[in-house]
Protein backbone atom coordinates (compact mmCIF):
# COMPACT_ATOMS: atom_id res chain seq x y z
CA UNK A 1 0.00 0.00 0.00
CA UNK A 2 1.37 3.46 -0.94
CA UNK A 3 1.06 6.83 1.11
CA UNK A 4 0.36 10.01 0.01
CA UNK A 5 3.96 11.30 1.33
CA UNK A 6 5.60 8.14 -1.40
CA UNK A 7 3.80 9.34 -4.18
CA UNK A 8 4.61 13.14 -3.00
CA UNK A 9 8.24 11.95 -3.53
CA UNK A 10 7.19 11.19 -7.07
CA UNK A 11 6.29 14.65 -7.90
CA UNK A 12 8.76 16.36 -5.67
CA UNK A 13 11.90 14.50 -7.30
CA UNK A 14 11.02 13.74 -10.88
CA UNK A 15 8.48 17.08 -11.42
CA UNK A 16 9.95 19.26 -9.15
CA UNK A 17 6.78 20.29 -7.46
CA UNK A 18 3.94 19.46 -5.17
CA UNK A 19 1.07 17.09 -6.54
CA UNK A 20 -1.92 18.46 -7.84
CA UNK A 21 -5.25 16.77 -5.81
CA UNK A 22 -6.59 14.63 -8.70
CA UNK A 23 -3.26 13.46 -9.61
CA UNK A 24 -2.32 12.54 -6.45
CA UNK A 25 -6.02 10.74 -5.34
CA UNK A 26 -5.77 9.04 -8.69
CA UNK A 27 -1.98 7.62 -8.14
CA UNK A 28 -3.24 6.48 -5.02
CA UNK A 29 -6.25 4.47 -6.19
CA UNK A 30 -4.31 3.10 -9.17
CA UNK A 31 -1.33 2.30 -6.96
CA UNK A 32 -3.48 0.78 -3.91
CA UNK A 33 -6.08 -1.05 -6.32
CA UNK A 34 -2.91 -3.36 -7.54
CA UNK A 35 -2.78 -1.50 -10.84
CA UNK A 36 0.64 -0.23 -10.87
CA UNK A 37 3.77 -0.83 -8.47
CA UNK A 38 5.37 2.61 -6.69
CA UNK A 39 8.08 1.40 -8.79
CA UNK A 40 5.94 1.52 -11.73
CA UNK A 41 4.28 4.62 -11.38
CA UNK A 42 7.97 6.13 -10.69
CA UNK A 43 8.76 4.91 -14.62
CA UNK A 44 5.08 6.25 -15.76
CA UNK A 45 6.25 9.70 -14.50
CA UNK A 46 9.25 9.62 -16.26
CA UNK A 47 7.77 9.39 -19.67
CA UNK A 48 5.10 12.15 -18.68
CA UNK A 49 4.77 14.81 -21.01
CA UNK A 50 5.73 17.42 -18.09
CA UNK A 51 8.92 15.50 -17.60
CA UNK A 52 9.62 14.96 -20.58
CA UNK A 53 9.71 19.34 -21.28
CA UNK A 54 11.40 19.45 -18.04
CA UNK A 55 13.99 17.00 -18.09
CA UNK A 56 13.72 14.98 -20.86
CA UNK A 57 17.30 16.30 -22.76
CA UNK A 58 19.24 15.66 -19.01
CA UNK A 59 21.40 13.08 -18.87
CA UNK A 60 24.09 12.16 -16.78
CA UNK A 61 25.65 14.56 -14.21
CA UNK A 62 22.45 16.92 -15.33
CA UNK A 63 19.86 14.43 -14.56
CA UNK A 64 21.46 13.46 -11.50
CA UNK A 65 21.71 16.89 -10.40
CA UNK A 66 18.54 17.96 -10.82
CA UNK A 67 16.93 14.94 -9.06
CA UNK A 68 19.12 15.51 -6.52
CA UNK A 69 18.59 19.30 -6.26
CA UNK A 70 14.52 18.82 -5.91
CA UNK A 71 14.82 15.93 -3.59
CA UNK A 72 17.49 17.51 -0.79
CA UNK A 73 18.13 21.19 -1.62
CA UNK A 74 21.58 21.10 -2.43
CA UNK A 75 23.98 20.54 -5.37
CA UNK A 76 25.38 17.24 -4.83
CA UNK A 77 29.18 16.69 -4.75
CA UNK A 78 31.48 15.50 -7.49
CA UNK A 79 31.91 12.52 -6.02
CA UNK A 80 28.08 11.62 -5.38
CA UNK A 81 27.90 12.77 -9.37
CA UNK A 82 30.12 10.58 -10.39
CA UNK A 83 29.27 7.57 -8.08
CA UNK A 84 25.66 7.90 -9.87
CA UNK A 85 26.53 8.50 -13.19
CA UNK A 86 29.02 5.36 -13.34
CA UNK A 87 25.36 3.36 -11.67
CA UNK A 88 23.74 3.91 -14.50
CA UNK A 89 20.44 4.15 -13.77
CA UNK A 90 17.27 5.69 -15.68
CA UNK A 91 15.72 8.71 -13.18
CA UNK A 92 13.03 6.20 -11.60
CA UNK A 93 15.03 4.09 -10.05
CA UNK A 94 17.55 6.70 -9.29
CA UNK A 95 14.66 8.20 -7.10
CA UNK A 96 14.55 5.07 -5.35
CA UNK A 97 18.36 4.51 -4.91
CA UNK A 98 18.63 8.38 -3.30
CA UNK A 99 16.07 7.91 -0.92
CA UNK A 100 17.31 4.67 0.25
CA UNK A 101 20.91 6.00 1.00
CA UNK A 102 19.77 9.59 1.91
CA UNK A 103 21.91 10.76 5.04
CA UNK A 104 19.59 12.11 7.78
CA UNK A 105 20.56 15.54 7.14
CA UNK A 106 19.15 14.83 3.43
CA UNK A 107 16.29 12.56 4.66
CA UNK A 108 15.35 15.85 6.76
CA UNK A 109 14.93 18.08 3.78
CA UNK A 110 12.98 15.45 1.89
CA UNK A 111 10.81 15.15 5.02
CA UNK A 112 9.93 18.54 5.29
CA UNK A 113 9.40 19.31 1.74
CA UNK A 114 7.07 16.74 1.81
CA UNK A 115 5.33 18.28 4.62
CA UNK A 116 4.74 21.10 2.58
CA UNK A 117 3.67 19.76 -0.31
CA UNK A 118 1.01 17.98 1.12
CA UNK A 119 -0.15 21.06 2.85
CA UNK A 120 -0.15 22.55 -0.71
CA UNK A 121 -2.24 20.35 -2.33
CA UNK A 122 -5.42 20.13 -0.18
CA UNK A 123 -5.38 24.04 0.12
CA UNK A 124 -5.07 24.41 -3.63
CA UNK A 125 -7.29 21.11 -4.40
CA UNK A 126 -8.51 20.88 -8.08
CA UNK A 127 -6.78 24.15 -8.55
CA UNK A 128 -3.51 23.54 -9.71
CA UNK A 129 -0.94 26.18 -10.76
CA UNK A 130 1.93 24.25 -11.38
CA UNK A 131 4.23 27.44 -10.61
CA UNK A 132 3.29 28.07 -7.56
CA UNK A 133 3.38 23.98 -6.85
CA UNK A 134 7.17 24.34 -7.83
CA UNK A 135 7.29 27.53 -6.13
CA UNK A 136 6.22 26.50 -2.94
CA UNK A 137 8.70 23.99 -2.01
CA UNK A 138 11.48 25.90 -4.17
CA UNK A 139 13.06 26.74 -0.66
CA UNK A 140 12.53 24.43 1.45
CA UNK A 141 15.35 22.51 3.45
CA UNK A 142 16.14 21.08 6.66
CA UNK A 143 15.37 23.71 8.95
CA UNK A 144 11.34 24.41 10.65
CA UNK A 145 12.29 28.03 9.47
CA UNK A 146 12.05 26.98 5.36
CA UNK A 147 8.39 25.11 6.45
CA UNK A 148 7.19 27.93 8.45
CA UNK A 149 7.83 30.37 5.15
CA UNK A 150 6.49 28.28 2.83
CA UNK A 151 3.29 27.88 4.63
CA UNK A 152 2.29 31.41 4.80
CA UNK A 153 2.16 31.62 0.81
CA UNK A 154 -0.62 28.47 0.80
CA UNK A 155 -3.00 29.41 -1.93
CA UNK A 156 -6.58 29.23 -1.09
CA UNK A 157 -9.21 27.54 -3.12
CA UNK A 158 -12.33 29.16 -4.87
CA UNK A 159 -14.42 26.47 -3.52
CA UNK A 160 -12.74 27.29 0.43
CA UNK A 161 -13.36 30.65 0.28
CA UNK A 162 -16.52 30.47 -1.22
CA UNK A 163 -17.59 28.30 1.65
CA UNK A 164 -16.04 30.96 4.31
CA UNK A 165 -17.27 34.03 2.72
CA UNK A 166 -20.97 31.78 2.77
CA UNK A 167 -20.09 31.92 6.89
CA UNK A 168 -18.97 35.38 7.12
CA UNK A 169 -22.29 36.86 5.14
CA UNK A 170 -24.52 34.84 7.79
CA UNK A 171 -22.80 35.76 10.85
CA UNK A 172 -22.73 39.54 9.58
CA UNK A 173 -26.43 39.14 8.87
CA UNK A 174 -26.74 37.47 12.64
CA UNK A 175 -24.90 40.71 14.12
CA UNK A 176 -26.58 43.18 11.89
CA UNK A 177 -30.13 41.96 12.96
CA UNK A 178 -29.29 41.82 16.54
CA UNK A 179 -28.07 45.57 16.46
CA UNK A 180 -31.07 46.82 14.56
CA UNK A 181 -33.51 45.21 17.23
CA UNK A 182 -32.02 46.84 20.24
CA UNK A 183 -33.18 50.13 22.21
CA UNK A 184 -30.62 51.41 24.48
CA UNK A 185 -32.05 54.69 25.24
CA UNK A 186 -35.53 53.31 25.35
CA UNK A 187 -37.30 55.60 22.70
CA UNK A 188 -39.41 53.23 20.98
CA UNK A 189 -37.08 53.40 18.10
CA UNK A 190 -34.07 50.98 17.20
CA UNK A 191 -30.35 53.43 16.19
CA UNK A 192 -29.29 53.18 12.79
CA UNK A 193 -26.07 55.00 13.93
CA UNK A 194 -25.93 51.53 16.36
CA UNK A 195 -26.56 48.82 13.62
CA UNK A 196 -23.91 50.34 11.50
CA UNK A 197 -21.11 51.26 14.47
CA UNK A 198 -20.74 47.47 16.01
CA UNK A 199 -18.77 49.22 18.83
CA UNK A 200 -21.39 51.92 19.79
CA UNK A 201 -22.95 48.74 22.14
CA UNK A 202 -20.05 48.83 24.28
CA UNK A 203 -19.78 52.81 24.32
CA UNK A 204 -23.11 52.95 25.36
CA UNK A 205 -22.36 50.57 28.24
CA UNK A 206 -19.52 52.35 29.56
CA UNK A 207 -21.86 55.65 29.04
CA UNK A 208 -24.70 54.58 30.05
CA UNK A 209 -26.38 52.26 32.72
CA UNK A 210 -22.80 51.31 33.87
CA UNK A 211 -22.17 55.51 33.98
CA UNK A 212 -25.72 55.78 35.93
CA UNK A 213 -24.29 53.25 37.70
CA UNK A 214 -21.37 54.57 38.93
CA UNK A 215 -22.51 57.63 39.72
CA UNK A 216 -24.59 56.31 42.11
CA UNK A 217 -22.78 53.97 44.04
CA UNK A 218 -19.97 56.62 43.54
CA UNK A 219 -17.13 54.30 44.87
CA UNK A 220 -17.86 51.28 42.86
CA UNK A 221 -16.51 51.39 39.11
CA UNK A 222 -17.78 49.46 36.52
CA UNK A 223 -15.96 49.67 32.48
CA UNK A 224 -17.18 47.79 29.71
CA UNK A 225 -14.95 45.15 30.44
CA UNK A 226 -15.74 44.45 33.74
CA UNK A 227 -16.14 40.59 34.19
CA UNK A 228 -19.28 38.96 35.68
CA UNK A 229 -17.53 38.72 38.81
CA UNK A 230 -16.46 42.13 39.35
CA UNK A 231 -20.39 42.78 38.27
CA UNK A 232 -21.07 41.03 41.22
CA UNK A 233 -18.95 42.38 43.59
CA UNK A 234 -20.20 45.65 42.87
CA UNK A 235 -23.76 45.14 42.56
CA UNK A 236 -23.19 43.93 46.39
CA UNK A 237 -21.13 46.87 47.31
CA UNK A 238 -23.87 49.36 46.05
CA UNK A 239 -26.65 47.41 47.81
CA UNK A 240 -24.02 47.56 51.42
CA UNK A 241 -23.45 51.32 50.59
CA UNK A 242 -27.08 52.16 50.12
CA UNK A 243 -27.51 50.10 53.37
CA UNK A 244 -25.07 52.19 55.44
CA UNK A 245 -26.67 55.33 54.13
CA UNK A 246 -29.91 54.22 55.43
CA UNK A 247 -28.73 53.61 58.93
CA UNK A 248 -27.09 56.41 59.02
CA UNK A 249 -30.15 58.26 58.15
CA UNK A 250 -32.28 56.32 60.46
CA UNK A 251 -30.23 57.87 63.03
CA UNK A 252 -30.70 61.35 62.00
CA UNK A 253 -34.34 60.89 62.10
CA UNK A 254 -34.35 59.56 65.63
CA UNK A 255 -32.20 62.38 66.69
CA UNK A 256 -34.32 64.70 64.94
CA UNK A 257 -37.20 62.94 66.67
CA UNK A 258 -35.66 63.20 69.78
CA UNK A 259 -35.08 67.12 69.28
CA UNK A 260 -38.91 68.03 69.11
CA UNK A 261 -39.92 65.31 71.53
CA UNK A 262 -37.82 67.42 74.05
CA UNK A 263 -39.15 70.69 73.11
CA UNK A 264 -42.78 69.28 74.52
CA UNK A 265 -46.22 70.44 73.97
CA UNK A 266 -45.98 73.96 75.58
CA UNK A 267 -44.60 74.92 72.20
CA UNK A 268 -47.30 73.64 70.52
CA UNK A 269 -45.18 71.01 68.21
CA UNK A 270 -47.18 68.30 68.25
CA UNK A 271 -50.35 70.79 66.42
CA UNK A 272 -48.22 72.30 64.04
CA UNK A 273 -46.51 68.80 62.82
CA UNK A 274 -50.48 67.52 62.74
CA UNK A 275 -51.50 70.80 61.17
CA UNK A 276 -48.85 69.95 58.39
CA UNK A 277 -49.49 66.49 57.53
CA UNK A 278 -53.58 67.66 57.51
CA UNK A 279 -52.61 70.63 55.07
CA UNK A 280 -50.38 68.03 52.88
CA UNK A 281 -53.21 65.58 52.74
CA UNK A 282 -55.75 68.17 51.24
CA UNK A 283 -53.13 69.57 48.85
CA UNK A 284 -53.13 65.85 47.53
CA UNK A 285 -57.19 66.05 47.52
CA UNK A 286 -57.01 69.02 45.51
CA UNK A 287 -54.98 67.53 42.87
CA UNK A 288 -57.26 64.18 42.04
CA UNK A 289 -60.47 66.78 42.40
CA UNK A 290 -58.70 68.99 39.74
CA UNK A 291 -57.80 65.83 37.63
CA UNK A 292 -62.06 64.48 38.06
CA UNK A 293 -63.23 68.15 36.94
CA UNK A 294 -60.84 68.18 34.07
CA UNK A 295 -62.58 65.22 33.17
CA UNK A 296 -66.34 65.65 34.02
CA UNK A 297 -65.53 69.05 32.14
CA UNK A 298 -64.07 67.47 28.82
CA UNK A 299 -66.98 64.67 29.03
CA UNK A 300 -69.49 67.12 29.21
CA UNK A 301 -68.08 69.50 26.64
CA UNK A 302 -68.18 66.36 23.71
CA UNK A 303 -71.63 66.44 24.31
CA UNK A 304 -72.97 70.22 24.17
CA UNK A 305 -72.05 72.53 21.60
CA UNK A 306 -71.02 75.20 24.19
CA UNK A 307 -68.11 74.63 25.88
CA UNK A 308 -67.32 75.02 29.23
CA UNK A 309 -64.06 75.78 30.65
CA UNK A 310 -62.25 75.10 34.46
CA UNK A 311 -61.37 78.39 34.70
CA UNK A 312 -65.11 79.48 34.73
CA UNK A 313 -65.35 78.54 38.66
CA UNK A 314 -62.71 80.25 40.99
CA UNK A 315 -62.61 80.16 45.04
CA UNK A 316 -61.39 82.76 46.80
CA UNK A 317 -62.11 83.59 50.82
CA UNK A 318 -64.36 80.41 51.05
CA UNK A 319 -66.73 82.09 48.58
CA UNK A 320 -67.52 80.48 44.64
CA UNK A 321 -67.29 82.54 41.90
CA UNK A 322 -69.15 81.21 38.32
CA UNK A 323 -68.03 83.16 34.99
CA UNK A 324 -68.37 82.14 31.36
CA UNK A 325 -70.89 79.19 29.68
CA UNK A 326 -71.04 77.75 33.48
CA UNK A 327 -72.41 80.65 34.69
CA UNK A 328 -75.57 80.76 32.17
CA UNK A 329 -76.42 77.27 33.46
CA UNK A 330 -75.77 77.05 36.77
CA UNK A 331 -75.59 79.69 39.97
CA UNK A 332 -74.41 79.31 43.63
CA UNK A 333 -76.92 78.60 46.53
CA UNK A 334 -75.43 78.17 49.98
CA UNK A 335 -72.13 77.34 48.54
CA UNK A 336 -73.18 75.02 46.12
CA UNK A 337 -73.32 74.93 42.47
CA UNK A 338 -76.59 74.18 41.16
CA UNK A 339 -78.43 73.67 37.62
CA UNK A 340 -80.39 77.34 36.67
CA UNK A 341 -84.14 76.35 36.13
CA UNK A 342 -84.35 74.96 32.53
CA UNK A 343 -81.34 72.87 32.32
CA UNK A 344 -81.71 69.35 32.96
CA UNK A 345 -79.96 66.31 31.50
CA UNK A 346 -82.53 66.77 28.48
CA UNK A 347 -81.07 69.94 27.82
CA UNK A 348 -77.07 69.72 28.96
CA UNK A 349 -76.34 66.22 28.90
CA UNK A 350 -73.83 65.42 30.98
CA UNK A 351 -74.64 68.44 33.48
CA UNK A 352 -75.49 66.52 36.46
CA UNK A 353 -71.64 64.64 36.59
CA UNK A 354 -70.46 68.22 35.79
CA UNK A 355 -71.67 70.40 38.61
CA UNK A 356 -71.07 67.01 40.72
CA UNK A 357 -67.68 66.94 39.86
CA UNK A 358 -66.97 70.98 40.07
CA UNK A 359 -68.41 70.95 43.59
CA UNK A 360 -66.29 68.54 45.07
CA UNK A 361 -63.28 70.54 43.37
CA UNK A 362 -64.91 73.55 45.39
CA UNK A 363 -64.94 71.75 48.52
CA UNK A 364 -61.56 70.02 47.93
CA UNK A 365 -60.05 73.97 47.31
CA UNK A 366 -61.87 75.28 50.28
CA UNK A 367 -60.55 72.40 52.68
CA UNK A 368 -57.01 72.86 51.61
CA UNK A 369 -57.79 77.27 52.31
CA UNK A 370 -58.62 75.71 55.68
CA UNK A 371 -55.89 73.61 56.22
CA UNK A 372 -53.42 76.54 55.07
CA UNK A 373 -55.08 79.04 57.50
CA UNK A 374 -54.45 76.45 60.57
CA UNK A 375 -51.13 75.47 59.75
CA UNK A 376 -50.00 79.54 59.11
CA UNK A 377 -51.66 79.44 62.99
CA UNK A 378 -49.75 76.67 64.03
CA UNK A 379 -46.64 77.97 62.75
CA UNK A 380 -47.22 80.93 64.43
CA UNK A 381 -47.61 79.51 67.80
CA UNK A 382 -44.69 77.11 67.85
CA UNK A 383 -42.25 80.31 66.29
CA UNK A 384 -43.74 83.21 69.25
CA UNK A 385 -40.47 84.26 70.61
CA UNK A 386 -36.77 83.08 71.00
CA UNK A 387 -37.40 79.47 72.86
CA UNK A 388 -40.21 78.54 70.14
CA UNK A 389 -38.28 79.48 67.25
CA UNK A 390 -36.03 77.02 67.90
CA UNK A 391 -38.44 74.57 67.97
CA UNK A 392 -39.72 75.12 64.73
CA UNK A 393 -36.28 74.69 63.31
CA UNK A 394 -36.25 71.06 65.09
CA UNK A 395 -39.65 70.44 63.42
CA UNK A 396 -38.44 71.75 59.70
CA UNK A 397 -34.91 69.14 60.95
CA UNK A 398 -37.05 66.45 61.66
CA UNK A 399 -39.22 66.55 57.99
CA UNK A 400 -36.13 66.94 56.09
CA UNK A 401 -34.68 63.46 57.76
CA UNK A 402 -37.63 61.85 57.07
CA UNK A 403 -37.77 62.69 53.51
CA UNK A 404 -34.53 61.76 53.18
CA UNK A 405 -34.94 58.16 54.71
CA UNK A 406 -37.90 57.81 52.53
CA UNK A 407 -35.56 58.76 49.38
CA UNK A 408 -33.05 56.50 50.47
CA UNK A 409 -35.63 53.73 51.33
CA UNK A 410 -37.25 54.28 47.56
CA UNK A 411 -33.63 53.84 45.78
CA UNK A 412 -33.32 50.33 47.53
CA UNK A 413 -36.32 49.12 46.79
CA UNK A 414 -36.95 50.45 43.12
CA UNK A 415 -34.07 52.43 41.39
CA UNK A 416 -30.64 50.56 42.16
CA UNK A 417 -32.86 47.41 41.73
CA UNK A 418 -33.80 48.32 38.60
CA UNK A 419 -30.35 49.70 37.52
CA UNK A 420 -28.60 46.92 38.49
CA UNK A 421 -31.21 45.06 36.09
CA UNK A 422 -30.16 47.52 33.16
CA UNK A 423 -26.60 47.36 34.21
CA UNK A 424 -26.78 43.06 33.80
CA UNK A 425 -28.67 43.55 30.45
CA UNK A 426 -26.42 45.82 29.24
CA UNK A 427 -23.50 43.34 29.79
CA UNK A 428 -25.61 40.83 28.58
CA UNK A 429 -26.05 42.30 25.26
CA UNK A 430 -22.47 43.13 24.74
CA UNK A 431 -21.77 39.50 25.49
CA UNK A 432 -24.17 38.37 22.33
CA UNK A 433 -22.60 40.81 20.66
CA UNK A 434 -18.60 39.65 21.68
CA UNK A 435 -20.19 36.26 20.60
CA UNK A 436 -21.78 37.53 16.96
CA UNK A 437 -18.38 39.45 16.40
CA UNK A 438 -15.88 36.35 17.06
CA UNK A 439 -18.48 34.25 14.88
CA UNK A 440 -17.35 36.71 12.00
CA UNK A 441 -14.32 36.52 12.12
CA UNK A 442 -13.55 33.14 12.84
CA UNK A 443 -15.19 32.57 9.37
CA UNK A 444 -11.78 32.54 7.98
CA UNK A 445 -9.68 31.92 10.74
CA UNK A 446 -9.17 28.40 9.71
CA UNK A 447 -8.28 29.34 6.81
CA UNK A 448 -4.43 29.44 6.60
CA UNK A 449 -3.14 32.27 4.82
CA UNK A 450 -6.69 34.20 3.98
CA UNK A 451 -7.49 36.70 5.39
CA UNK A 452 -10.62 38.85 4.87
CA UNK A 453 -10.42 42.15 4.05
CA UNK A 454 -13.45 44.73 3.46
CA UNK A 455 -13.15 46.71 0.82
CA UNK A 456 -12.00 49.67 0.37
CA UNK A 457 -8.66 49.05 2.20
CA UNK A 458 -4.99 48.61 1.32
CA UNK A 459 -4.69 44.82 1.00
CA UNK A 460 -1.08 43.35 0.63
CA UNK A 461 -0.06 40.62 3.29
CA UNK A 462 1.22 36.96 2.68
CA UNK A 463 -1.06 34.54 2.08
CA UNK A 464 -4.46 35.28 0.18
CA UNK A 465 -6.13 38.39 0.94
CA UNK A 466 -10.09 38.52 0.44
CA UNK A 467 -11.81 41.66 -0.81
CA UNK A 468 -15.18 42.29 -0.91
CA UNK A 469 -17.30 43.95 -3.44
CA UNK A 470 -18.93 47.42 -1.16
CA UNK A 471 -21.04 48.80 -3.77
CA UNK A 472 -21.10 52.11 -4.37
CA UNK A 473 -17.20 52.88 -2.55
CA UNK A 474 -15.03 54.02 -5.20
CA UNK A 475 -11.36 52.46 -3.58
CA UNK A 476 -7.81 51.10 -4.75
CA UNK A 477 -6.81 47.87 -3.57
CA UNK A 478 -3.87 46.00 -3.71
CA UNK A 479 -4.03 42.48 -5.83
CA UNK A 480 -1.45 40.08 -5.39
CA UNK A 481 -1.23 36.94 -7.05
CA UNK A 482 -2.84 34.84 -4.23
CA UNK A 483 -5.24 37.53 -3.47
CA UNK A 484 -9.22 37.45 -4.92
CA UNK A 485 -11.43 40.34 -5.11
CA UNK A 486 -15.30 38.81 -4.64
CA UNK A 487 -18.01 40.09 -6.30
CA UNK A 488 -20.52 37.43 -6.36
CA UNK A 489 -21.86 34.67 -9.14
CA UNK A 490 -23.97 37.16 -10.40
CA UNK A 491 -21.44 39.30 -12.10
CA UNK A 492 -19.33 38.60 -15.25
CA UNK A 493 -16.06 40.29 -16.43
CA UNK A 494 -15.91 42.36 -19.11
CA UNK A 495 -12.58 43.26 -21.30
CA UNK A 496 -13.39 47.29 -22.69
CA UNK A 497 -10.27 46.80 -24.59
CA UNK A 498 -10.07 50.72 -25.08
CA UNK A 499 -13.92 50.98 -25.29
CA UNK A 500 -15.64 53.80 -23.43
CA UNK A 501 -18.06 52.27 -20.23
CA UNK A 502 -19.54 55.28 -20.25
CA UNK A 503 -20.38 55.65 -23.74
CA UNK A 504 -19.91 52.51 -25.69
CA UNK A 505 -22.27 50.13 -26.26
CA UNK A 506 -20.95 47.19 -24.37
CA UNK A 507 -21.86 43.85 -22.30
CA UNK A 508 -25.28 42.46 -21.56
CA UNK A 509 -28.38 45.00 -20.54
CA UNK A 510 -29.76 42.03 -18.49
CA UNK A 511 -26.42 40.88 -16.45
CA UNK A 512 -24.36 42.97 -13.98
CA UNK A 513 -20.81 43.14 -15.28
CA UNK A 514 -17.62 43.92 -14.37
CA UNK A 515 -16.05 45.90 -17.22
CA UNK A 516 -11.93 46.07 -16.85
CA UNK A 517 -9.11 48.06 -18.82
CA UNK A 518 -5.27 48.36 -18.30
CA UNK A 519 -4.38 51.54 -17.37
CA UNK A 520 -0.69 51.42 -19.31
CA UNK A 521 0.28 55.30 -17.93
CA UNK A 522 -0.57 55.05 -14.49
CA UNK A 523 0.48 50.96 -14.49
CA UNK A 524 -2.84 50.14 -13.14
CA UNK A 525 -6.18 47.93 -13.58
CA UNK A 526 -9.41 49.81 -13.32
CA UNK A 527 -12.98 47.89 -12.52
CA UNK A 528 -16.08 49.59 -13.42
CA UNK A 529 -18.51 47.69 -11.35
CA UNK A 530 -22.25 47.83 -12.82
CA UNK A 531 -24.53 49.62 -9.82
CA UNK A 532 -27.70 48.03 -12.22
CA UNK A 533 -27.36 46.12 -15.28
CA UNK A 534 -27.08 48.25 -18.14
CA UNK A 535 -25.41 48.61 -21.60
CA UNK A 536 -23.32 51.57 -22.08
CA UNK A 537 -24.35 55.34 -22.69
CA UNK A 538 -24.81 55.10 -18.51
CA UNK A 539 -23.74 58.11 -16.15
CA UNK A 540 -20.58 57.79 -13.87
CA UNK A 541 -22.82 57.18 -10.94
CA UNK A 542 -24.07 53.56 -12.29
CA UNK A 543 -20.40 52.74 -11.92
CA UNK A 544 -18.25 51.83 -8.52
CA UNK A 545 -14.99 52.14 -9.99
CA UNK A 546 -12.15 49.98 -8.30
CA UNK A 547 -8.03 50.74 -8.99
CA UNK A 548 -5.96 47.90 -9.02
CA UNK A 549 -2.74 49.65 -8.11
CA UNK A 550 0.34 48.43 -10.04
CA UNK A 551 -1.53 45.54 -11.95
CA UNK A 552 -1.20 45.70 -15.37
CA UNK A 553 -1.50 41.23 -15.97
CA UNK A 554 -4.94 39.67 -17.50
CA UNK A 555 -7.79 38.97 -15.05
CA UNK A 556 -10.45 36.33 -15.03
CA UNK A 557 -13.52 36.20 -12.90
CA UNK A 558 -14.33 32.39 -11.13
CA UNK A 559 -17.72 31.29 -9.15
CA UNK A 560 -17.72 35.16 -8.40
CA UNK A 561 -13.96 35.82 -7.32
CA UNK A 562 -11.53 38.20 -9.82
CA UNK A 563 -8.38 37.77 -9.31
CA UNK A 564 -4.75 37.39 -11.29
CA UNK A 565 -5.02 34.84 -14.63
Amino acid sequence: MATSAQVQQLYIALLGRAADKPGLDWWLENINGGERTLEQAAAAFTTSEEFVSTYGSLQGAELVTAVYTNLFERTPSQEEVAYWVADGRPADELLSAFLTYASPADQTVINNKVTVAQYYTEAAGSEIDLDAAAAIIANVNGTAVSVSTALQNLPVSDATLTAALAEWEAAVEARETFLASLDLDNDGETSDTLASDVTALVDAIGTGPVGDFNALVGSTVLTASSSVAAQNAAFAAARAELQVDISNQEAVVTDAQAAVTALGDSLDVNRYIAALEAENNTKGAVTAANAAAAGAIASYNTLNTVDVADSEYVVSAGTTTLSGNLASVAQVQDGVIVAKPGFTEATNPGITSLLSAVNADVAAEIADDEAEAALTTAEGRVGDGTATSAGYGAVDTLISAQEALEQLEAVTAVELEALIADVQEAYSLNAQLTALNTAAGNAFADIDGAELVDAPLEGGTLGADLFIFVEGTDSDVSLGATDRLFFGSEYSLVDLEGADPLTANVGDVNALEVFWEVDTLAGNTVLYVENEAFSGNATGDNFTTITLTGVTAELELTSGFVQLA
